[in-house]
């Protein structure tokens, strides 16, 4: 018995570890325990007055992050905090590992999800006139696991599902992290040896010169994992966003 409660908290101490690790460095962290959902907002409020994360950009320009996280979160204060107005933006929670991550978004970090949205629709408009009304915009939408709830910055699925698709899953998610640098990852979820798990398929990083800005490579959005079928002739392919497209979404975001 002793062997298996250390081997499934060295599992909790993983789990909790990775879901931190992926944030930007420096966010800010706090031990919950005992704390109801009115003190964590008023750590919120002080962290947001005091503790910010800083950066620079290549111009000089503070970037300012803030991810707040929250361990040892009790279940009912996790509940009464959900339920409550509070600052920033609940991006994740596991009741099983007792872990909450606020985000405080900032103005670029919203303009990097609109420019995101247009160029997907226009991207679908050229292969057939509003094609791009066939995916559902569902924004922030909460997905549900089975031990977490994650809140995408914005997601999409296609309104004609599959038979056997939940509309709970979005069949594409955008996560936004503000950071010194650009860099644009695509992950895919995989089959893995005890439940798929996410794997990084492309990536591409976008520097600023006093040329401009400039993307290191192209990034494709599978026609078939963002429409969950085949494409079917008539214009339907795969979405490339080329050099010039990101280009464009990170100078309208930034500049």
């Amino acid at each position: 018995m002793g062997w298996s409660n250390a081997s499934m908290n060295e599992g909790h101490n993983d789990e909790v570890r990775q879901m931190i690790e992926a944030l930007p460095p420096g966010s800010s962290q706090y031990d919950a325990e005992g704390l109801g959902a009115e003190d964590l907002e008023e750590l919120l409020q002080r962290d947001r007055l005091f503790t910010h994360t800083e950066h620079y950009d290549s111009d000089g320009k503070r970037i300012l992050d803030s991810y707040v996280v929250f361990k040892n979160v009790a279940r009912d204060t996790m509940r009464d905090f959900s339920n409550q107005r509070h600052l920033g933006r609940i991006k994740d929670q596991s009741l099983t590992n007792h872990l909450l991550i606020i985000n405080m978004p900032s103005g670029d970090h919203e303009s990097a999800i609109r420019y995101f949205d247009k160029v997907l629709q226009r991207k679908l408009d050229e292969m057939r006139t509003d094609f791009s009304l066939e995916m559902k915009a569902c924004g922030s939408k909460d997905v549900h696991g089975t031990t977490r709830t994650k809140i995408p910055d914005t997601s999409f699925r296609p309104r004609l599902l599959p038979a056997a698709r939940s509309d709970e899953w979005p069949s594409l998610v955008l996560e936004v992290f503000r950071n010194h640098r650009v860099h644009l990852e695509m992950w895919q979820f995989r089959d893995g040896a005890a439940r798929p798990r996410p794997v990084l398929t492309q990536e591409a990083t976008v520097t600023k010169s006093a040329s401009g800005y400039s993307a290191s490579a192209p990034m494709v959005i599978r026609f078939q994992d963002l429409l969950l079928r085949p494409p079917a002739g008539n214009g339907e392919c795969d979405i490339v966003l080329d050099r010039g497209d990101l280009e464009q979404m990170v100078k309208l975001a930034l500049d």
